[in-house]
């Protein structure tokens, strides 16, 4: 008897990941989109990092990379907000998750207005916002595939 209560131990706090009690259910459209942001946005601070987009001209170039992150984020937000989640843990977890996603478009759009005004400076350390946050947005994202149901 003593043998079965860590193996019961272990197969309930399994069935509670799978079944969604401490994590919203996995969807691997978040996941891509919140990568595909993360991607986009480090190309972007990259580049004014290394001070190749200090200047409103060069706002154009990157202009893709922004357009492309701050959708993709801002799909990962509606999906993210419409997860399934069957506790208040769940939620709680769920809105978590949103609130990283929105915290990464928003340090982003802040950027992208300071880039279009020639206002980015790469020894400023205008870029660490976004970095920080759009790295939190991505480890909640993967998170959830690790914790949840990952099909």
């Amino acid at each position: 008897m003593i043998r079965r209560v860590p193996i019961l131990a272990i197969a309930v706090a399994l069935t509670a990941c799978s079944t969604n009690l401490i994590v919203p259910a996995y969807d691997a459209r978040l996941d891509t989109a919140v990568s595909s942001a993360h991607t986009a946005a480090a190309k972007i601070t990259a580049c004014i990092d290394l001070g190749l987009c200090a200047t409103a001209e060069s706002f154009a170039e990157q202009e893709a990379n922004y357009i492309e992150a701050i959708a993709n984020l801002k799909t990962a937000g509606l999906i993210a907000g419409s997860l399934p989640a069957s506790n208040d843990t769940a939620r709680a977890s769920r809105e978590d998750l949103v609130s990283f996603v929105d915290g990464c478009r928003e340090q982003l759009v802040s950027l992208a207005q300071l880039h279009l005004a020639g206002q980015t400076k790469p020894e400023l350390g205008m870029t660490q916002s976004v970095d920080v946050s759009c790295d939190q947005a991505l480890r909640a994202a993967q998170a959830m595939k690790q914790g949840g149901d990952d099909d």
